[in-house]
Order: C-alpha cells, then sequence, then structure tokens
C-alpha cells in the first residue's frame, strides 16, 4: 500500500512539473523530511527518498520534524528551493532546532517578496530529581 501512495505522488508531482496541471499550493513534511538539494535547491528529498521538485504554485511550506537539528547548510538549502517558488507566502518551521544565526543573503530574496518566516520552537522541559 505504502509503495503504491509513492507512486501516486511521484505521478502528480510529474504532472505538475512536466504539465502544469495540478495546483500544489500547500505541502505539509510532517516527520518525513530527508535533505535538501544543498547544490542549489532544486528539490526536497523525503526520507521515502521521493523528491519534492520546485513547486511554482506553492503557498505554504511547512516542515515538522520534532527534535532534529536543521544545519546551516540545510536550511540555506531550504531558503533556496522556497526562493524557487515564486507563490510561496508562508514558511513554516515547527519543532525542528534551527541555526543560531544564517547570512543575511540567504533570506535576502523571500524578504523582499513578502514571505512570511513562522517558527514553533521546541520546548524542552527538564525536571529536577528530588
Amino acid at each position: 500500500m505504502l509503495r503504491r501512495c509513492r507512486r501516486i505522488f511521484a505521478f502528480f508531482v510529474d504532472l505538475t512539473l512536466f504539465a502544469g496541471y495540478i495546483s500544489i499550493s500547500q505541502v505539509r513534511l510532517n516527520n518525513c523530511y530527508s535533505t535538501v538539494d544543498l547544490r542549489g535547491g532544486n528539490h526536497l528529498q523525503l526520507k521515502s527518498n521521493l523528491s519534492i521538485p520546485v513547486l511554482t504554485t506553492l503557498n505554504t511550506l511547512w516542515i515538522q520534524e520534532p527534535g532534529r537539528e536543521i544545519t546551516s547548510e540545510e536550511f540555506t538549502g531550504i531558503l533556496q528551493y522556497s526562493s524557487k517558488c515564486l507563490a510561496l507566502k508562508e514558511l513554516w518551521f515547527v519543532w525542528c532546532l534551527l541555526p543560531l544565526s544564517i547570512q543575511a543573503e540567504s533570506v535576502s530574496v523571500l524578504r523582499s517578496r513578502n514571505v512570511k518566516g513562522n517558527i514553533q520552537p521546541i520546548i524542552l522541559c527538564v525536571m529536577k530529581k528530588k
């Protein structure tokens, strides 16, 4: 069943990429993001080994990876990918551990297009032993 779902998803992504018939406005990656094309941000790689090409109709990209540390290189790659999604309005990072600093030019394209960045931080609770 999972294999069939992957093939169907890949089919729809291919249609979107090559034919432009299907408009995908929102992608939510909940515990399935693997990495990004670090040589130019041309696709996002999923844990299933499927990849999502640049979607020009994408309005919202949501990446939820509880407790996962996103490296500076990955974060920059995600921003590069996002900058190629021309209709993007919102970029969400939910419960990810993000780099403490990034280079200003990484966000300049998104900032010029007024893309809204949202972060829902992971809250770590430490309980003292009595």
